[in-house]
């Protein structure tokens, strides 16, 4: 049987993730999509609030986010600003073919 109700981990990242958005996205997002710049400050703190590189294992620098758990923080940050949640979710895609690489250096 399929269990819909998050873990109390994933509520708490749900929190983190709010509370982020609410403080940090919310307020500039829209200024800065109105000039066509990226915010690289508030990608900052996303990264040292351990919101960003989440599906990218921990023994490679990430947080070893599952599915879910991304969904989560995007969902949460993309309700306050779609573009910042874009520049923060796929900050870790061009990780994705080094991770499944064989060449553990280039890891």
């Amino acid at each position: 049987m399929l269990n819909f109700e998050l873990t109390p981990e994933q509520l708490e990242l749900q929190k983190k993730a709010r509370e982020f958005a609410l403080k940090h996205v919310l307020p500039a997002c829209w200024h800065y999509d109105d000039k066509d710049e990226t915010p690289v400050f508030i990608l900052k703190r996303a990264f040292e609030a351990g919101l960003m590189n989440g599906d990218i294992p921990v023994r490679y620098g990430g947080r070893g986010f599952g599915l879910i758990e991304g969904v989560i923080v995007t969902e949460e940050i993309a309700a306050a600003g779609p573009g910042m949640a874009t520049s923060i979710f796929d900050n870790s895609l061009g990780m994705e073919p080094l991770i499944l690489s064989d060449n553990e250096p280039l890891k």
